[in-house]
């Protein structure tokens, strides 16, 4: 049980480790956007 604690809070850090830059990249020009991105659709 505690295991998939610690997968969950390790799966939320990636989560925020990817969301913050892909946010605040969405404040750039949208070609810089895409080239970071390549693999999301935003």
């Amino acid at each position: 049980m505690k295991r998939k604690l610690v997968v969950l809070l390790t799966t939320a850090l990636v989560v925020m480790s990817i969301a913050i830059p892909v946010s605040a990249s969405s404040a750039q020009p949208p070609i810089q956007t895409f080239n970071h991105g390549a693999g999301y659709d935003l």
